[in-house]
């Protein structure tokens, strides 16, 4: 009988690394991911400038055209060098690039008129709740179920973006819980001070 080696690696991590070409080391993606809120900020507070009432833009038309810039530079990349020299052109996956083009659109202009409408501080808060909405779907997807780590941290930033959003509502809801309540004892000085007078 003989006995089979078992993989180096978790099924699952292999899954996740790219099937062709070298894994980055891991600052990279740090960094990246520590940028990616820093550019959403800036992005939100240009937005936040330019549909003033000073300059008053358009939020749609700043959206769009800036969609459209963006699409019009990837694509005159994708067909000058990514599918000539990297990887052939393939109809399947430019449908799938598609549909997500069009659902980050319609994304994108309900948070720049979020941004344009109301206080950029709570859009942030409400916006920023992705990343937890995609760890509970990639949990779903992979039929795990998160840690009680996993878990409380979600609890967490979904207390602190309904702080963000709604500060004076969750204040009186906690006044209201920690209220202290009168004892029996106090009642009855209450009624002695009141008899008194």
């Amino acid at each position: 009988m003989q006995l089979t080696p078992l993989p180096s690696q978790p099924v699952q991590d292999q899954e996740l690394q790219p099937s062709s070409g070298k894994v980055l080391p891991a600052w990279i993606p740090t960094v990246l991911g520590i940028l990616a809120p820093i550019m959403f900020a800036i992005q939100g507070m240009t937005i936040k400038h330019f549909t003033s009432e000073r300059i008053g833009f358009d939020s749609n038309v700043l959206t769009f055209s800036s969609c459209f810039s963006v699409c019009f530079i990837a694509l005159i990349i994708g067909a000058l060098w990514f599918w000539p020299k990297v990887q052939a052109f393939d109809p399947y996956l430019f449908l799938i690039g598609l549909g997500s083009s069009i659902l980050d659109t319609l994304a994108t202009v309900s948070l720049q008129m979020a941004y344009t409408k109301g206080p950029a501080g709570p859009v942030s808060a409400v916006s920023s709740l992705n990343a937890v909405f995609l760890s509970i779907l990639q949990s779903f997807i992979q039929r795990k179920f998160p840690r009680s780590l996993e878990i409380i941290g979600f609890v967490i930033g979904l207390i602190g973006a309904t702080i963000m959003v709604l500060p004076d509502q969750v204040l009186h809801i906690l006044s209201i819980l920690f209220r202290r309540r009168p004892t029996p004892e106090s009642k009855h000085k209450n009624g002695e001070s009141s008899s008194q007078q």
